[in-house]
Parts: structure tokens; sequence; C-alpha cells
């Protein structure tokens, strides 16, 4: 045996946490902590194995560096065929790598990446930090564990679609591990239980707890192993008589009778070769035998090594590191191994056929697996293999399933034909560069404008860099002729390193840009600019969109009218909130308990409002101007002015002062001092009398033909201008702005179906719902069931956000963590199951009283994931009878029950939630049912 400790491989001090050989055997990947993130290294296996190619400078050690992760990096596996590597860290995402042709430069360094490794897929559905990661036999399946207690169960083939969550540890999960056909999946946590589940039907088949009574949660990680023959499964750190032990479990009965002891301290992973090997054991005898080999770490910081055949270790290397184990690694051959410490090092052991053994063949040990687990082993390389046996019992379902193969098959070659055409070859050169792998033309592309004196002007294009999917990885070519070349990791003191980040630090932000960051964003304001309503601009940091949210424009003196915001609404945005961040003047005590102040605004010279039309033939960018006190004479008047880029459009006056105005290209609305509210269209013409109300309007928004005005006595009213009718009529906000917090009015929106949406100090939402006479709470930022529910694996596989709307649009204003309620559900993981059914149920709701028909049906098929994921037969046949209606139909039906929702047609969302529905089999029967009461329906 040879046993090497390269210490060019490190993570510049850094604790590594997971090594994994690839299949080919020519790389392997490190992961652990970076400087300022989580970081992944792919490294030439050559310069390990071979002493020429370590000395060899042409002969690249470092083949790729990867830091995608925010957070440190607590295992990685590479796929069996080798075309992926999945990835988990404490970020709580999974990424999954796969190489692409090129090669790239480390960001902040000079150091050149020899291969590019890409993250194609992002993986979210946990809650909590991502300790162990593992792929089915079949590469079909992904299993991921966290300290969210649960296992997430990945379709492989279909990216990232959640095929299930495991439920049963009331722990943190640290190790997964599948046997060696995807039949069963074992898992090891911190509860003091290993658990094996059934692939069939992902159901627990037993629970193992007696060797584990006495074990503490001293470990990092409890990485378990299946033995490549499927008899045995060996588990991390368990205790026997008090001292540490990896506790062996029989696969016939799961007896646990057997354990591998020896080491001092906890055991922390467990790791079997992939390979059955065979030799004669006894002296003198020509009889082999065979056995499989498996090394074990610890954090007495020895590795041993032993065989199934054998009582006693085959080896056992005492104080390898200086710091507890964290991972082990087999090479497919069997003969190479690899383990990786939190001191930042790893250790390479090389085998001789005479020590190890001589490996099976593929058919021989086919004939191993065959006297475990019978001929009928589930086929490999298919999405359905835990359905294998499931008897399709309807031809409608058959039907459904070919169909969904058909599909399947056209999409795959879709794809197929897509990268054979990305990856033609076509010369490349200066004068034809190439995109996508066609040529492109410049002169057709480039934009060429001209300056005043006559002079071209060509705006640069910008080429992207190459980045061609390759396949499978190809074995790393190593040889010395090689033409890349790259320098040891240099290990930075801690000096140094500590003066580059304080710099960086201090040149990163000014004082002023942390401060923000730091303290509170409600400022002490002036008395003059609490009366200024402020424009609010927000966007989501998990997509960048080109569209920009329409706000309620803002009041500025005339003075100001080169600094105006311009604010723009576009065709898509017809359907999303007018939102507008107003921080109000706390309302002023007053004797009675019951009433609502709101502020008063003040009265200006002039002020303009800013609003752009996109959708117009020309760009027109035009503004309202208000002109109090304006003399002429012995007359005061008032004017109200339209402009488009500084050209009057049209002009007519008011007989008191203005005080709040609001427009679009429906209606210009202004509220005057004397309690009135007039209206007029984008060109000027009144559209209805003087409106008197009981008060001075504080609060003035528009949004299509719907205006809003909140009276200083706490009253809302909200007109439909085009119908001219009142939709809410004085509705006083005391139920909502009372009580012994006394909350302040911080926002106003309306959305363009005319629905109020108010946001108070205490980050409630609230609306007023005409048909029950009755306020309703929208959303809250201290929302338990929003913040912990586990619904983002039934997202859409296209998306992982909600379509826009008003709905997504206030919760994400409203967002808040809850360290405090996730800790609850991790604890008591039965109620995460209830928290998610309550959240989509209510955003069910919300949806239909905010009159948002896109999100309606986004959230409806979202909770339909849900509840087929889960398999509530109960509550999905009561949607389905629902979206159904009675059948056979009469007159009086149509009475009791609509045929559409929000303007969607029930019947066509019941077939989009029966392919949702028919995608399990356990559901079949349900399936046929309502499949065939809705052809009966459509032939009627």
């Amino acid at each position: 045996m040879k046993l090497l400790k390269p210490t060019w491989v490190n993570h510049n001090g850094k604790p590594i946490f997971a090594v994994d050989i690839h299949p080919d055997g020519t790389r392997f990947a490190t992961a652990g902590q970076g400087d300022e993130s989580g970081k992944i290294i792919v490294w030439n296996m050559a310069p390990v194995m071979e002493e020429e190619a370590e000395k060899n400078e042409n002969i690249p050690k470092v083949l790729c560096h990867m830091d995608n992760h925010l957070a440190c990096v607590n295992c990685i596996r590479w796929s069996n065929n080798g075309y992926y590597l999945a990835s988990g860290s404490d970020d709580k995402l999974v990424m999954i790598w796969q190489k692409v042709s090129g090669s790239s430069t480390v960001f902040g360094s000079g150091k050149i990446n020899v291969e590019q490794w890409r993250c194609s897929y992002t993986l979210r559905s946990h809650s909590g930090d991502i300790l162990d990661v593992a792929w089915s036999p079949h590469d079909a399946w992904l299993a991921s564990c966290s300290i969210d207690n649960s296992i997430v169960i990945w379709n492989a083939l279909k990216f990232p679609e959640v095929i299930t969550v495991l439920r049963g540890h009331s722990g943190m999960v640290k190790g997964v591990s599948w046997d060696p056909i995807g039949k069963y999946l074992a898992s090891q946590g911190d509860d003091k239980s290993l658990r094996v589940w059934r692939t069939l039907d992902w159901k627990e088949e037993t629970a193992i707890f007696k060797p584990f009574h006495e074990c503490g949660g001293t470990t990092h990680v409890l990485r378990l192993s299946w033995s490549p023959d499927g008899s045995y499964l060996v588990s991390a750190h368990a205790m026997n008589n008090r001292g540490p032990t990896a506790q062996i479990v029989e696969r016939e009965g799961w007896g646990t009778n057997m354990d591998f002891v020896g080491h001092r301290k906890a055991i922390t992973c467990v790791r079997f070769s992939s390979n059955i090997y065979t030799k004669s054991l006894k002296k003198g005898s020509s009889k082999t035998q065979n056995y499989t080999m498996c090394a074990i770490g610890s954090r007495d910081k020895s590795v041993s090594v032993w065989m199934t055949a054998l009582k006693r270790p085959l080896v056992v290397l005492h104080d390898l590191f200086q710091h507890s184990v964290m991972d082990i690694s087999w090479s497919s051959s069997g003969k190479d191994l690899m383990a990786c410490s939190w001191d930042g090092t790893i250790a390479y052991f090389q085998f001789s056929e005479s020590e190890a053994g001589q490996c099976l063949t593929k058919e021989e040990s086919r004939k191993v697996l065959e006297k475990m687990y019978g001929k009928g082993i589930i086929a490999a390389n298919s999405q359905q293999a835990s359905l294998a046996n499931t008897i399709i019992e309807s031809p409608a379902m058959l039907k459904f399933q070919q169909k969904q193969k058909m599909l399947a098959e056209q999409q795959a070659k879709k794809k197929q034909q897509q990268q054979a055409q990305v990856v033609t070859p076509v010369k490349m050169n200066k004068a034809n560069p190439v995109v996508n792998g066609k040529p492109l033309d410049v002169k057709s592309q480039q934009i060429e404008t001209r300056t005043p004196d006559g002079r071209r002007r060509i705006t640069p294009l910008f080429i992207p860099p190459q980045a061609f999917d390759e396949g499978p990885p190809a074995p790393f070519n190593g040889s010395i002729g090689s033409p890349f070349k790259t320098a040891p990791v240099k290990e930075e003191s801690p000096s140094d390193s500590d003066a580059i980040s304080k710099k960086d630090k201090n040149e990163a932000e000014p004082k002023s840009r942390l401060d923000l960051r730091l303290t509170d964003k409600t400022k002490v304001q002036t008395e003059k600019e609490r009366k200024i309503s402020e424009v609010s601009h927000r966007e989501s940091g998990t997509q960048k969109r080109k569209e920009t949210t329409a706000s309620q424009p803002t009041k500025k003196p005339r003075k100001e009218y080169t600094k105006r915001v311009t604010l723009t609404t576009t065709p898509l945005l017809t359907s999303l909130v007018k939102a507008v961040t107003e921080r109000s003047v706390p309302p002023p005590k007053s004797s009675g308990s019951s009433q609502v102040h709101l502020p008063t605004p003040e009265v200006q010279k002039s002020f303009a409002v800013n609003f752009t039309f996109t959708d117009s033939s020309e760009d027109d960018e035009k503004s309202i101007e208000v002109e109090n006190d304006v003399i002429i004479g012995a007359t005061t008047f008032h004017k109200v002015k339209c402009l488009n880029r500084g050209q009057l459009i049209w002009e007519t006056i008011i007989q008191s002062r203005g005080l709040n105005a609001a427009g679009n290209k429906y209606a210009v609305c202004v509220s005057c001092e004397d309690k009135t509210l007039h209206c007029f269209s984008a060109f000027g013409r009144r559209l209805l009398p003087p409106i008197i109300l009981p008060a001075v309007v504080s609060h003035l928004h528009s949004n299509g033909h719907f205006v809003l005005a909140l009276t200083t006595n706490g009253r809302m009213y909200v007109w439909d201008i085009k119908q001219s009718a009142a939709t809410l009529k004085g509705v006083p906000l005391v139920p909502i702005m009372t009580g012994t917090s006394k909350p302040t009015l911080n926002r106003v929106t309306l959305t363009d179906k005319g629905v109020p949406v108010l946001t108070l100090s205490n980050s409630r939402s609230y609306t007023y719902n005409p048909n029950m006479v009755c306020w309703m709470l929208l959303d809250s930022s201290d929302n338990l069931l929003q913040q912990c529910s586990d619904h983002a694996q039934s997202y859409p596989t296209e998306t992982s956000n909600e379509s826009e709307g008003p709905l997504s649009q206030l919760q994400r204003l409203n967002r808040r963590s809850s360290l405090q309620a996730k800790n609850v559900f991790q604890t008591y993981p039965s109620l995460q199951k209830q928290s998610t059914l309550g959240h989509l149920e209510n955003q069910l709701a919300t949806a239909v009283t905010l009159k948002s028909s896109k999100e309606y049906k986004f959230w409806l098929l979202t909770y339909v994931r849900y509840l087929v994921q889960e398999v509530l037969e109960k509550r999905l046949r009561e949607i389905c009878e629902d979206l159904l209606g009675p059948v056979p139909r009469s007159e009086t039906d149509s009475v009791e029950w609509q045929s559409s929702i929000l303007g969607l047609c029930k019947t066509d969302l019941l077939e989009e939630v029966l392919l949702i529905v028919g995608s399990n089999l356990k559901l079949q029967r349900m399936y046929s049912e309502f499949q065939e009461q809705l052809d009966m329906v459509e032939r009627l």
C-alpha cells in the first residue's frame, strides 16, 4: 500500500468537508470553505498518483475553481455516469454542475481554469443547511438531506422537479445512502435513529434506534454507506458498551448483531468501494471468496480499511490528520482511496491487487445482486423506476402515460438537435465571430449613429464567450505535452488576508451606504418632508426584470421641475399594483378613541406630477402642474396644466387651491382645499361635476378607470370614473387603525380592478370586501404559515416564482424572515405539512379577493402539485368537483354553480389539474373518474 498527503491540495488552510473521485479516475473534487463563500475545486488525479506528473510543470494540478455557493459547501458527489457534479451548501441550495467547452479565469486572480464547469441547475427546497447528497445507482434520482429534518428526492431526469419529500426524522438528517439497485434509501440523523425508505412508494421500511441510544450529536456529518452486494448497511456514529462503533445492519431482517470497533471517538463517515472483490483469503487454499471493502473515518483523526470477509481491519492509520476525518471516496477501479479532514488536507491510499484482491466483472456482480434481490431487478435509467410494479388499471391512464412519454421523447429529441446545432464547428476569426454556433453578421447587428457635426459613431457590440455543452466529460489528459500550466495554490498569511479584506471593505461602500444598510429604513423627517409623498420602486432580488412598476406620482415644488421622477407604465403592468410609499404623520390625539385622523396635505405654491404612456403611438412624457394663488389684476386663480415634454397641451382653472393630484391615460384628478375632487380626461375635458367630500383628501391615487381617495376624517372612497359609480362609499378605517399599537398608514395601493390595499406601520396589509361588508387581512410580516411553508418544490418546472401581480408585489414588500418560527417547525416536522397547506389555501383566497386571475391560476396549480405529491385525495377531489360542476347539468345548476372564476373557464382549469393528477399512478382511479366526466361534459 502507498500513502501520500499532497500538500498542494488545500483550500488555503480552510477546512475541506468533502472529497469525491470522478468515475473515470482522472480527476477528483474537494469542497469546503472559501475566503468569503463556499469553494469547490476540481483537481487533476495524475499528479497525485504519479510522482513524475507531480514534478512536471506542464501538467496542471488544478482544473477548475467554482465559488457560486454563498456559504460553506458541505458535500459533493459525482453522478455515476460522470456527467454531473452535485454540491450541497449552508446556503440551503443544491447545485448541479456540468462541464462545458472552453476555459475561464478564476475571479479575482490570474489563475486559469483548465476546464469549465458551469452550474446548470439550482435546486431550492430545503429551509436549512444541506449536509449530504447521494445519486441513485441509475442516476434517475438525487437525494439531499438537511438540518430541516427532511430528505428531498429530486428527479435527476427533469431538474428541478421534486419527486417527494421524506419526513420522519425528528432531528437533523446528516447522511443518506442508496442500496446498489435503488430499491432502498437509508438515512441517519441526530434523532438517534437510522431509517430505511422504500423507493416503491417512498414509505418507511424500518427504523433502527437501539445502537444509537447513547450517541450524542458530536459529529458534523453522519455519512453511512451500503455495501455493493446489498448485504450490509454500515452506519456512522453508534455506541456499544460506551465505545464508538460503526453499526452493521444486515439486509436480511435488518439485524444489528455486528459492528466495526476500534476507533476511540465517534465515527463521522463510512464509504464502501463500489466493487465486489474476490481472492483466496486462506494460505495454501485455491478457493476464492467474494467480499467487499469499507473505509471508516473518525473524529480520532484516523482511518481504517476493512474487508467484510475478515474480522480484523486490513489497515489502520492513526493520527493521519490533525483534526476529524470528514469524508472518504473510492475510485471506480477499487484500488485508490482518498480521505479529507477538517484540518484542510487530504490523504491518498493506493492498494495493490495482492492486498485488495481482484474485482469482479459487471456480469459477475450482477449475478451476486440477483442472489440477494432476485432476477426482477428494478430497471435502471427509468424515471418511473419506483412505479415499475404498479399496474395501470384503465385505458385512459395508459393513453395518458403513452402521451406523456411521447412528449418527453419529443422534448429530448428537440434538445439534442439544439445541442447538435450548438456544437457544430464553425471557423472563427476576427471578421467572422460566432454566437450560438452561427456566424454573426456584425454589420447587420451593429448600431450606427451620427453626431451633430456629421461624424459616424458605432456602438460596440458585445460578443459573449463560447460555452458549449460537451456531454459526458472525457477523461482528463494529463500528458506531459499538455500546454496548460498552473502554479501551486499559494497560502496567504493571516496578516495579508486581513489587510486586504479590510481595504476592500473600506473601499467597497461609502459610509453613508453602510449607514443605510445597518439602520432602520424609517428615518426622522421634517414637518415639510412628511407632507410630501415618496415614490417607491422595489424589485425582486431573485428575478431581474426590465419592467418598471408604476407608482403614484410625487408632488414636487415647481422650482424642482427639471428633477422630477418619471414613472413608466407598460401594457404588461395593467394588472399590477400602483404602489406608493407614503409615511404619514402620526395621527393627533383626540378625545374619541375610535376616531382616525389622517394628515392634511400642506398647501404649496405649485407642484407637479409626471406620468408616461409607453403604449401610445408617440413617446409621451406628460406632467400635471397645479399652480395656486395666481393673481391676475384683482382676481386670484388656481390653474391646472397638462404638459408634454414641456409643451402645454391643455389648461383649466379650479375654484380652490389644489392639494393632491393623480393621473393616467384615462383620467386626471385634483383634490382641493374646499373638500372637492375634480376629474378630467387626459385631454382636459371635464368628466364629472366637482365631487363634494365630507373632509379634505389626504391620499389620492388612480389606476385605470378607478380613483381612490382617503379623507382626513378616516374614510375611504373608490369610484369607477368610466361608469360614474362608486364602488366603495365612505368606508371607515377605524377597524384597522385603532388599538393598543395605534398603527399609522405606510402605503396605499390600488389595483387595476379597483381593489384598494392599505399597508400599515405594523406591516399588515388590508383590503375592504364590499360583498362581505368587512375588512380582510391580506398579508402580514409575522405570518408563520408563509415563512415556514414548504411549497417551493411544487412550483412549475419552468419557473420558481409566482407570476407577477398585486399579491406577489405586496408580499415582496412585506417579506420578513423569522428564525423562531423556522425553529418551531424544525422541532415539530408534522406541523410543516399543515403550514404549507394553510399558506397555499390562503394564497388562493387572497388572489380571489384581489381579483388577480393570473395569480389565482398559478397558486391553484401549485396547490394541486403539493396535494398530488402528498397524495391528499380528499382535498384534490373537492377541487376537481368544484371545477367540474354538476354532471349532467340543468338550468337551475347555473344559478348555484358558476362556470368561470375571475374570467377563467373552470373546465379549462380542470384539464390542467388532471394533467398534474395523472402524473402520480397512485391517483389513477381519481384521474380516470374525472377525465370521463369531463369528456362527457365536453360532448354535451
